[in-house]
């Protein structure tokens, strides 16, 4: 009775129900890490043997002072063709473009002078063409002038024939009287007259007037001393201006 209840008393000498099956289960637990253990080892060697080898970094030679000299100078040369280029388009905007859009105004205004000159001259010719209409319009009444101004110089050389005859007839007169001084007097505008006869006549006539003239130089140096010669040249005279005026009234 005694034992009993000391059995009873103390409970760790009571069996504990499920006990037996919860140490089997983590027996088992750690058998099965201690069956996979050997073969996850192998695994890990394959995965290190497949790791590629490490690449040691192989230190870069030194750089010799000569090339670091002409590193240095190819820098600089760069930078000053920067500078260089950016100084030039500084230029052309600054200096170069100005001068280009002065050119253009230039350009335009010049364009536009020449269009107005143009406009300019077509009015202009278009005045010519109106005159020139004008001139056709009046060129029957130029004609007709024309006309009259050659009867009028055919008159005045037929006056001025006159005249001369009227002179030398006077003169003759004169001299049959006897009067040489009356017969100078007449003859001092002869010459004019014959001059003015002259500017009538075609340039082929011109010899007539000439002989004319020499006739009547020789009768003035013969009326004073020689009469009758003075008389006699002063009939040839007379007949000279008859014949001529014979032949412009043919004409």
């Amino acid at each position: 009775m005694q034992k009993e209840n000391d059995l009873d008393r103390n409970p760790e000498n009571q069996e504990v129900p499920g006990e037996d099956v919860l140490w089997d289960s983590d027996q088992d637990a750690g058998l099965e890490e201690q069956a996979a253990s050997p073969q996850e080892a192998p695994l890990e060697t394959e995965d290190e043997s497949e790791q590629p080898p490490q690449v040691v970094p192989v230190p870069a030679p030194a750089e010799s002072k000569s090339r670091g000299f002409f590193r240095r100078l190819l820098r600089w040369a760069a930078g000053v063709l920067i500078v260089f280029g950016l100084g030039l388009l500084a230029a052309i905007f600054l200096l170069y473009r100005p001068e280009v859009q002065k050119a253009e105004a230039a350009r335009v205004t010049a364009q536009a002078e020449i269009e107005q000159a143009r406009a300019q001259v077509a009015d202009l010719e278009d005045q010519v063409d109106g005159l020139k209409d004008q001139i056709a319009a009046l060129q029957p009444l130029e004609d007709a002038n024309t006309q009259l101004l050659d009867v009028q110089d055919g008159l005045n050389l037929h006056i001025a024939i006159l005249d001369a005859r009227l002179d030398v007839a006077t003169a003759l007169l004169a001299l049959a009287g006897q009067d040489s001084a009356q017969a100078l007097v007449i003859l001092d505008q002869t010459g004019a007259t014959l001059d003015r006869i002259g500017q009538f006549l075609a340039p082929e006539q011109l010899n007539t007037i000439t002989s004319m003239k020499q006739r009547l130089e020789l009768v003035l140096t013969e009326i004073e001393d020689d009469p009758y010669a003075a008389q006699s040249d002063l009939d040839v005279l007379a007949t000279n201006l008859l014949q001529l005026e014979d032949a412009l009234i043919s004409q």
